[in-house]
């Protein structure tokens, strides 16, 4: 009997791996990736693994000359069955609306930046960016008052702040 792996495997690009970068190759899909495991015996070719079709495990013998099977690790999900990071989006999505929209704008504002300038997602990002990492600040003074104690402290770069927007 062969051992059974826990991990799951991905075919990785061997000249990205050559440059220091593990990125899953651009031909991998999942039955490919098990038909490459089942290749190479990391798993027994048995119950569904033998249901893939001769070509597709022809096509991971082809793939393995120039990618190599490499374990990965799964996310972790919270308790209730979600990812943290997508419960982080969900409420900044609502932060934004509710408590970084309002502070940000009356900011500016006073410190008298046209409707234009304030309204520049560049300018927004680097402010969030700057406010949120500053214990102290009054965004997350706020975001604590208003419940949103999770996102608090949130290091993000400012293009992940200029996304936030879309």
């Amino acid at each position: 009997m062969k051992p059974i792996f826990l991990k799951p495997h991905r075919l990785i690009s061997k000249a990205r791996l050559k440059a220091g970068f593990v990125r899953v190759a651009s031909s991998s899909d999942g039955i490919v990736d098990i038909a490459a495991a089942a290749e190479l015996g990391l798993i027994e070719r048995d119950g569904l693994v033998s249901l893939i079709p001769p070509e597709t495990q022809a096509r991971a013998r082809r793939l393995l000359q120039a990618n190599v099977l490499w374990p990965i690790n799964v996310k972790k999900s919270t308790l209730n069955g979600s990812n943290q990071k997508s419960i982080q989006r969900r409420l900044i999505a609502q932060a934004l609306h509710n408590v970084i929209g309002p502070i940000y704008s009356q900011e500016q504002i006073k410190k008298g930046f046209s409707l234009t300038t304030v309204l520049n997602r560049g300018k927004f990002a680097l402010w969030v960016k700057k406010e949120i990492q500053i214990e102290s600040s009054s965004l997350n003074i706020e975001l604590t008052r208003k419940g949103y104690l999770d996102i608090v402290g949130l290091v993000r770069s400012k293009q992940w702040w200029e996304r936030s927007l879309q």
